[in-house]
């Protein structure tokens, strides 16, 4: 008999939109078949001083193929993975979907866009450690280009991503 596809997870919302919240609920749900993946925590394990994680441009491209390549191996040994990142713009989506290139996973998508800007921005600025207006902000602006240029992360864009990616057709 053969197993089930791995279920790829991805969650999109602004930072403070209840993104991690709900991605630790189903691996809390998930009876141990379920990983989470998170580009912070990657950030803080990989770049923290002890007090601060600095987000540094020239670090982030390989903190996001360590992302990438670690759902890779997770999908690969049969778990299902949730993907915790903003997602709001194809460019942070396409590392992932690379990475899994030849691989059969099934896509499942988990939006958070319908949680207000303004309240997004209130919670981020009564957390502990916030990621700031002008980052929030900043992400998004680069989601409304995306939608403004027609782009929305819906199962049937990865599923067509993830299959021209697999037969070796350039994007």
């Amino acid at each position: 008999m053969n197993a089930p596809k791995p279920t790829v997870h991805l969650m999109q919302g602004l930072p403070a939109s209840g993104k991690t919240t709900i991605a630790r609920r189903l691996v809390a749900t998930g009876g141990g078949r379920l990983r989470r993946v998170s580009l912070d925590d990657l950030r803080h394990m990989l770049d923290s001083t002890g007090r601060e994680t600095p987000w540094e441009p020239e670090r982030e491209t390989s903190t996001v193929r360590a992302q990438a390549q670690m759902v890779r191996l997770l999908a690969g040994d049969g778990y299902d993975v949730v993907v915790d990142n903003t997602h709001l713009y194809p460019k942070q989506v396409l590392p992932v979907v690379h990475a899994l290139r030849g691989l059969p996973v099934e896509w499942r998508v988990h939006h958070r866009i319908s949680v207000p800007l303004e309240v997004c921005l209130a919670r981020d600025a009564d957390r502990q450690k916030p990621v700031g207006r002008d980052v929030i902000l900043r992400l998004h602006e680069r989601w409304l280009e995306a939608l403004a240029d027609g782009w929305s992360l819906t199962t049937g864009w990865l599923r067509e991503t993830h299959l021209n990616q697999t037969a070796g057709v350039a994007r």
